[in-house]
């Protein structure tokens, strides 16, 4: 049965092939990130295309990102393990308060967020959440942290 969310896809195609991995300690932000608690994004494939780019996200039970945005990067989440959730602004406040769509993610499920959504990566759960995360265009992550749903970038 697949289960109709905005932005999610049903589990079941993923393709393997090999492709070069990048050393984490040659990742660089694009802006200033403000990381999860009690969690980190490892860099896979940073800086090897001018075009995309993926990393991981490890997000510890309990933890949660800033509220942010991607830039001009249309972002594609892959829930490789845990149970976490992408909390998104339907971006018009007169249908509710920022922050008002919630996509639960669960093992095989596929997100997309696009370019400009603000959005939190959440773990409300027991366990660690794990994510791969791949965003285009450019090869390196843009993260801008907001001050809040509807808020200006954080400097």
């Amino acid at each position: 049965m697949t289960r109709h969310i905005p932005f999610i896809l049903p589990s079941g195609t993923v393709s393997s092939s090999r492709s070069p991995i990048s050393d984490p300690s040659h990742s660089r932000r694009r802006y200033g990130s403000r990381s999860l608690t009690l969690a980190h994004t490892q860099s896979a494939i940073v800086e090897l295309s001018p075009s995309i780019c993926g990393t991981l996200m490890r997000a510890q039970p309990h933890s949660a990102s800033a509220v942010h945005h991607h830039g001009t990067q249309d972002t594609i989440v892959y829930a490789v393990s845990g149970y976490g959730s992408l909390v998104s602004s339907s971006g018009k406040s007169k249908d509710g308060p920022f922050g008002d769509v919630r996509q639960d993610l669960k093992p095989g499920d596929w997100a997309l967020i696009p370019a400009y959504r603000e959005h939190q990566e959440v773990n409300d759960g027991d366990e660690e959440v794990v994510w791969v995360i791949v965003r285009a265009p450019e090869g390196v992550p843009i993260v801008e942290n907001l001050k809040g749903w509807g808020g200006s970038l954080e400097t």
